[in-house]
């Protein structure tokens, strides 16, 4: 089951949206606890080529359902099915290739940016990189369509590796209407 936490971090400082070259986005050292969504969940360890545990998989469209209950809450309507996508392409990835025990989810509005980071711990887990795929594959096109996605709505994405555990985050500019 996931737990709530605290938010623990902030949004990537640095870091530089397209077509916003000159100009890093640099949150505010305030966060409210309001501004943040933090959960963990607890995933079965497996070996690679090991089937997903239902349990596991059932995650995904979990986590989907409460991003899209955020977005709402947050009046970010117009980013519900993009962001939603992304977040269950990041949720498989992380459920099905990282050979942890957890995931975890993160979700934090700040300054006009919404950022996303799902990561997990696993041993010795291959960093996420957008691969090429042939017409015929049936994996392998996840990152490909975050990437297309984060990109299309100007925002940036990347990977943080830090060891044992490895975190995918997207940053978006909120839209006018939205908020």
């Amino acid at each position: 089951m996931g737990t709530a936490t605290a938010p623990s971090t902030t949004l990537p400082a640095g870091s530089v949206l397209a077509g916003q070259k000159e100009a890093s986005l640099r949150p505010s050292p305030r966060i409210l606890k309001e501004d943040a969504m933090d959960t963990a969940f607890c995933i079965m360890q497996r070996a690679p080529g090991q089937p997903v545990p239902t349990r596991d998989a059932r995650r995904v469209p979990n986590m989907r359902r409460i991003a899209r209950a955020r977005l709402n809450l947050c009046g970010l309507t117009s980013m519900v099915e993009p962001v939603t996508t992304i977040v269950s392409e990041l949720v498989t990835n992380a459920v099905v290739h990282s050979g942890g025990t957890e995931v975890t989810f993160r979700m934090q509005l700040q300054d006009g940016l919404l950022y996303v980071a799902v990561g997990s711990n696993g041993p010795g887990s291959t960093k996420p990189t957008v691969q090429a795929s042939d017409a015929d594959a049936e994996h392998g096109r996840g990152l490909q369509l975050v990437k297309h996605m984060v990109e299309e709505s100007d925002g940036a994405w990347g990977v943080n590796d830090q060891g044992a555990t490895t975190t995918v985050w997207c940053l978006f500019p909120t839209k006018e209407g939205d908020q």
